[in-house]
């Protein structure tokens, strides 16, 4: 188990053991985080943990979208953390992995979604066509889309007669002068 790895660092390991008590539980308390993080670093500690969105305060202004949730960091005050955290940190805890894609398929069947494999499965055939998606929304995210639209009608143009071409994973010639693009 992570608990028992020696290369994490003393104050890693505490607020690892925050984000795996929380992820055991519900909602979470300020009081219990604080007799595992410690009064001076709680502060810091749930900055973070909202910014990155790992935990979350129960408390709303308007609704109940995570958006409108308010931190306030004060005794009485609960947090929550999201499904798929919860599977991310749980994995990390017991298995020592750092696993989205198992986290997101673990958060399919817990809520039933009847459809949890071929998501996976999808990604998988997108990645075989060459398109990545991790690294595509990553390029987006970045604001770097001008540049990635450019990459992308160049990556997706015949060799032979330069048009566009339909990207499936049956097609394998392009469809306007049937030239092989792949096997």
């Amino acid at each position: 188990m992570l608990r028992e790895i020696p290369l994490l660092e003393k104050e890693e390991l505490v607020l690892l053991r925050a984000l795996y008590f929380a992820s055991q539980k519900v909602t979470v308390s300020y009081e219990e985080l604080v007799k595992i993080i410690g009064e001076e670093d709680i502060q810091d500690f749930l900055l973070a943990t909202e910014e990155n969105k790992l935990l979350l305060p129960v408390s709303s202004s308007k609704s109940t979208t995570w958006r409108d949730r308010l931190l306030l960091i004060q005794p009485g005050e609960n947090y929550r953390m999201p499904n798929g955290i919860r599977a991310l940190i749980n994995n990390l805890w017991n298995k020592g992995e750092w696993n989205p894609d198992y986290a997101i398929v673990s958060y399919f069947k817990q809520i039933g979604e009847p459809c949890c494999q071929q998501h996976s499965q999808f990604a998988s055939v997108c990645l075989k066509l060459g398109m990545d998606l991790k690294r595509n929304l990553q390029i987006i995210q970045k604001g770097e889309s001008s540049e990635w639209l450019l990459e992308q009608d160049k990556k997706w143009r015949c060799p032979k007669c330069g048009n566009r071409i339909i990207v499936s994973f049956y097609l394998k010639n392009c469809h306007w002068c049937g030239n092989r693009l792949r096997e």
